[in-house]
């Protein structure tokens, strides 16, 4: 629960620090994961905030997720928290990004009644492409070490 509200705080304070001619969007978050991760833990669900920001004429982007992440194969649940910032290049309505993350990415296991946890700082890179219509878009992107690919779809709160 601790989680939770930690990530809600920070999603509040990133969209009332919106700067002028900023877009803010906030996505609901689907992930599936990949691989020996995928083997652990189940389908992933979260929350997105990202503002996207022209910085010195390159166009940025900036955000907070969460993702949490239900029992797989084992009895194993994973949490990942975490900031990111990148570049995302729009093509008309479809975009390409690229955005490097730092997340914390909590693992809890329980075997026999005895539960364990494992907590440890990542860093990941997510390039994904994108398609926006209005104020909506919807993106895919693939964590490039292997373990989750997500579907996110943004409501965008402002234009840049």
């Amino acid at each position: 629960m601790k989680k939770l509200v930690c990530t809600a705080v920070a999603l509040a304070a990133l969209l009332c620090a919106q700067p002028s001619q900023a877009g803010i969007g906030i996505s609901p978050r689907l992930a599936l994961p990949l691989g020996d991760f995928g083997d652990a833990v189940g389908t992933g669900f979260g929350l997105s905030v990202v503002m996207d920001k022209e910085v010195k004429g390159k166009p940025g982007r900036v955000g907070l997720s969460f993702l949490t992440f239900g029992e797989g194969d084992l009895p194993t649940t994973a949490t990942a928290i975490g900031a990111f910032a990148g570049y995302k290049h729009q093509f008309g309505a479809i975009y390409g990004k690229f955005d490097t993350n730092i997340m914390r990415i909590t693992t809890e296991i329980e075997i026999f009644g005895i539960k364990a946890d494992d907590s440890e700082i990542k860093i990941k890179a997510t390039p994904g492409i994108g398609y926006q219509m209005g104020n909506l878009a919807a993106e895919i992107d693939v964590d490039l070490a292997g373990d989750w690919a997500g579907v996110n779809l943004y409501y965008v709160l402002g234009a840049e």
